[in-house]
């Protein structure tokens, strides 16, 4: 009997620190696994109008928004893109300007994205400083 209860100690000693060994490595892998966040890949789009104050009416239209939204001067249009690319076109009296909102290929990771329609064409840039010409006015039945 005396060997027996000492077996059965050995034992669960023996599955107390096979649990308590799991659980810690458990817990190591959720704490760094919280620590490098979820893996989603979304951003933020920003389609700013940045035309004069007294400019005709601005509209926006994609794969991201069915109808047309209109988009003060000064103000913005912002959207959430994923893993897909999304496409657009701006629309302003009878010009237009067609681009690649969110390209995925080149913004993946990327937390925004941002877009400045002006009197010369669609800007793009990731920081708000560095901007380059995406596309110009084309005559309106020119975008599909």
């Amino acid at each position: 009997m005396h060997k027996s209860t000492l077996v059965l100690f050995l034992l669960f000693l023996l599955v107390l620190t096979a649990t308590a060994t799991s659980r810690s490595s458990n817990k190591q892998q959720n704490e760094q696994r919280q620590e490098e966040g979820p893996d989603i890949n979304l951003s933020m789009v920003d389609i700013r109008n940045d035309l004069p104050p007294n400019s005709p009416r601005l509209f926006v239209v994609g794969s991201f928004q069915s109808t047309e939204a209109q988009i003060d001067p000064g103000k913005s249009y912002n959207f959430v893109a994923g893993g897909k690319p999304e496409d657009g076109i701006v629309i302003m009296e009878n010009q237009c300007a067609s681009f690649l909102a969110f390209d995925p290929s080149v913004e993946l990771g990327r937390h925004a994205i941002f877009w400045s329609v002006r009197s010369d064409g669609l800007y793009h840039s990731w920081d708000r400083s560095n901007w380059q010409k995406k596309a110009s006015w084309q005559p309106g039945d020119n975008c599909t």
